[in-house]
């Protein structure tokens, strides 16, 4: 009997220990947690004065300030690296220029630390924390005394009256602050207007950073953000969350023509030279509305060169799609302009990030993006590299697509699922490896013959004409239209379309270096109609170009020559999301020399008045001597006429 008092009295205790073992575990996890609540939501603030309240609300919880925010205070680290990545860009091209930030409702001074992994912190002329609650500034004097930052200084002050030590002497505060920054303090300052009036005077005109992330109010009611900066603001219940950040900076190299006024052929998408003051870049980012065609042009720019007989006077409007054609134009031409134009922003953004890579890429990094179609790190390249060179569209759509280039990126988008049927339907035939040896043939009779005995009749397979002649994949993987489709159809079967193209192509091109779009295979390879001559192979056979095949601007001397002179041959680029007409209309008569236009006006209706308006003004804007190109599925074309 004593032994089972014992052995229960040993269970009692054993279990007891692990209570308050439990316990104090969860008291030392909660503590923090259950201080910021009483703090939060309990205790009475008994005080009048904002700074009083500030003090009081924060004097309890300014050590657990950190640990209880990190996970509620969203965006901080993605808005210190977009500023870190404007502030390279801009001291590459003014070393000397100095450098001050301030950083406003600072508090524990956690963003300047934060900072100091993105761009050391010493590389400041001066930092300035200023917040108007002294229990949370006294974490951040901590802070940097342990850092032995000699450059950071901590001020008591009111953000929309701060004064800096510098200012003092009669010195005019005007333009003298080159990053100021606000993490969650603007909607906490009543008199935010004044802040921003503030902020308007102190940040420098020319090149100066202002970025934000805070909460807004998500209602019918404009935010704060929307009321003070500009923006849209998304509509669901009327709570408070975290907002995406927003980055406002002077325009540098990173305007994007959304229409050409009349009387200038615009500023160039990258233009460093001068910069516009009163233009500014709003970085807010909201979902994209379209998705890739088009992730590479399907036209041969060498054999366009054999006939555009372009020179550095020229002026030209190409279709944008993959922006690869516009950039083998600048490497070989330097035309005076490019207008690249389309109506799905997506193909913009493409060629608007290889115009951002150009500029701010090595050549591996270059390559490994747009060759092997896949990096490690895009988004820290997007944030840290890129960023200052895009437009606020362009960065607001890979920022959302930031896994582009995560595996394949020219598995990716429309074109991407033709990509997919086509390696479904070789691999169900078992003829993958042939396929790879097609690609690694030394001789075209080698050639011919695994296209004649293992690829030709899978390709030729009623099943897979039935499916490529299907509208809807069609358009969908292809990119092909109803009416070009129908053009394509009143002239021959599809059967006879593929077999007039893909016959002559094998036993007249050596897929492994004559051509690089037949060694990357597009599904729209086997079937663009709008090219029936030449028809390319692009992505996906291999599903990505390799260094002895790819396109000019992939190869070394072609990525050194649109970098050289500053990237000077850049600077000819502007890209249009509109559409064609709309731009020509605010072109000047006779300011072009080329144009050319693909496939395009297959798209229209036969007679269509928009065609007719269309050619028009190409009419107008084309010089005397000037040239239009075009291609299309049909042999001779209704429009030809026109």
């Amino acid at each position: 009997m004593l032994r089972l008092e014992l052995a229960d009295i040993s269970r009692s205790a054993a279990a007891l220990t692990v209570v308050i073992l439990v316990a104090a575990i969860l008291n030392q996890v909660l503590r923090p947690q259950l201080r910021f609540i009483w703090h939060c939501f309990i205790r009475p603030l008994g005080a009048t004065d904002q700074k009083n309240r500030l003090d009081k609300f924060y004097e309890g919880q300014a050590d657990i300030y950190d640990t209880t925010r990190n996970s509620l205070l969203r965006g901080r680290n993605t808005m210190l690296s977009l500023s870190a990545s404007h502030l390279r860009s801009l001291r590459a091209f003014k070393p000397r220029k100095r450098l001050v930030w301030v950083d406003l409702g600072g508090g524990t001074g956690h963003n300047i630390e934060l900072m100091d992994k993105h761009i050391p912190i010493k590389s400041f002329d001066a930092v300035y924390l200023i917040d108007l609650c002294e229990p949370l500034l006294q974490v951040a004097r901590k802070r940097f005394s342990a850092k032995g930052w000699t450059n950071v200084i901590v001020l008591c002050q009111d953000a929309c009256q701060f004064i800096l030590p510098e200012w003092t002497n009669g010195k005019d505060p005007k333009g003298s602050v080159g990053l100021i920054t606000l993490s969650y303090s603007l909607s906490m300052i009543p008199s935010y207007y004044s802040l921003l009036d503030r902020i308007d005077y102190v940040l420098a005109p020319e090149d100066g950073l202002l970025g934000v992330v805070d909460f807004y109010t998500a209602g019918k009611q404009p935010s704060l953000h929307e009321k003070a900066i500009g923006g849209t603001t998304p509509i669901t219940s009327g709570l408070a969350v975290p907002a995406p950040v927003t980055l406002a900076k002077s325009a540098t190299r990173s305007r994007v023509e959304e229409f050409v006024q009349p009387l200038e052929n615009g500023d160039p998408v990258l233009n460093v030279k001068e910069m516009d003051r009163s233009t500014y870049v709003i970085i807010d980012i909201t979902p994209p509305l379209s998705s890739f065609h088009y992730q590479v042009n399907k036209e041969d720019p060498f054999e366009d060169m054999k006939h555009l007989n372009l020179s550095k006077n020229d002026s030209m409007l190409i279709i944008t799609s993959g922006g690869d054609n516009a950039l083998h134009y600048a490497i070989e031409a330097q035309p005076q302009y490019i207008h690249c134009v389309d109506m799905n922003p997506c193909q913009g953004h493409l060629a608007e990030l290889k115009l951002a890579a150009l500029q701010s890429l090595s050549y591996d990094e270059f390559f490994s993006l747009f060759g092997s179609g896949r990096h490690p790190s895009f988004r820290k390249l997007l944030d840290s590299k890129l960023a200052p060179h895009l437009s606020s569209s362009a960065y607001q759509f890979w920022r959302l697509n930031d896994d582009a280039f995560s595996s394949a990126f020219y598995l990716r988008g429309y074109s991407g699922w033709a990509l997919r049927a086509i390696r479904l339907i070789f691999s169900i035939a078992g003829v993958i490896k042939y396929v790879r040896r097609l690609c690694e043939s030394d001789t075209i009779e080698a050639q011919v013959k695994i296209w004649q005995k293992k690829l030709r009749p899978v390709l030729l397979n009623p099943i897979v004409v039935a499916l490529l002649q299907n509208p809807v994949f069609c358009w969908n993987a292809l990119g092909v239209p109803l009416n070009q489709r129908r053009m394509l159809l009143e002239e021959g079967s599809m059967y006879d379309f593929i077999c007039h193209t893909l016959d002559p192509l094998i036993s007249k091109y050596l897929l492994k270096t004559d051509n690089y779009f037949y060694l990357l295979v597009y599904i729209d390879s086997f079937f663009d109609p709008s090219f029936p001559l030449l028809i390319y192979t692009g992505q996906a056979l291999l599903g990505h170009y390799t260094p002895a095949c790819c396109p000019s601007y992939l190869t070394l001397p072609g990525f050194n020559a649109l970098k050289s002179n500053n990237n000077g041959r850049l600077d000819a680029f502007r890209l249009h999301t509109d559409s064609i007409v709309n731009v020509l209309r605010g072109l000047l008569p006779n300011s072009l020399t080329r144009a050319l236009i693909m496939d395009h006006l297959d798209w229209f209706n036969p007679g269509s008045q928009d065609a007719v308006e269309e050619v028009a003004e190409f009419y107008r804007v084309l010089a005397t001597g000037g040239m239009m190109f075009w291609r299309s599925a049909s042999r001779k074309p209704w429009y030809n006429e026109m």
